[in-house]
């Protein structure tokens, strides 16, 4: 597990928890991905695939980087996430999900699961920092 700090004098705050996760399929740098639940026993909370909209809430987090099949995937879980994958509907303060192309999407409040990050600023290029909680 990785953890990023910034230095803030005499203490310090943390910015950025990741994970090291395998693969279940193709992952593209900075989106959502979810626990493979096609994998058996503790292997889905191993595993995490491209999310999709709709995925129980099974939101393991943001990719940092791009994966193949079977490739280890560093992944946030927790805290600030730059250049997120949006779908271009993403303003700032925004709560998010995952839509079925495993973006960053606007929580409407009307899905089955709930949101598992913050937009921290509108959307550029179809990417926005977030924030993780």
């Amino acid at each position: 597990m990785a953890i990023n700090f910034i230095e803030t004098g005499a203490s310090e705050s943390v910015r950025q928890e990741s994970k090291t996760f395998i693969a279940g399929g193709v992952i593209a740098a900075n989106t959502v991905v979810m626990y493979d639940l096609s994998q058996s026993d503790s292997d889905r909370v191993l595993y995490v695939v491209a999310g999709t909209a709709g995925g129980a809430g099974l939101v393991a987090g943001i990719a940092l980087e791009a994966a193949a099949a079977g490739d280890r995937v560093r992944v946030a879980v927790k805290g600030y996430v730059e250049d997120a994958v949006t779908d271009t509907f993403v303003t700032s303060g925004m709560y998010l999900c995952c839509n079925a192309s495993a973006q960053c999407t606007a929580y409407a409040g009307t899905e089955a699961y709930g949101p598992f990050a913050l937009a921290l600023e509108i959307d550029t290029a179809a990417a926005a920092d977030v924030f993780i909680f």
